[in-house]
């Protein structure tokens, strides 16, 4: 599902914009594969993955200003 969202939504739809982007996302296991790694370095995407049970603190939009 989320390779899915990955090469039909997210590359997409950032097709236009200036290289290397940062992709912030948490570290469940479904989110990480070879393919996905190959998929990111083709597209000049530096994927930055959060550790475990820290995306609640971490995650910018949940925080409170």
């Amino acid at each position: 599902m989320y390779l899915f969202w990955l090469n039909n939504v997210f590359i997409p739809a950032t097709a236009q914009l200036n290289r290397p982007l940062l992709l912030i996302m948490d570290g469940h296991t479904s989110h990480v594969s070879l393919e996905m790694m190959n998929l990111f370095q083709s597209n000049a995407i530096i994927c930055l993955i959060l550790p475990p049970y820290t995306s609640h603190g971490l995650h910018p939009l949940d925080l409170v200003v």
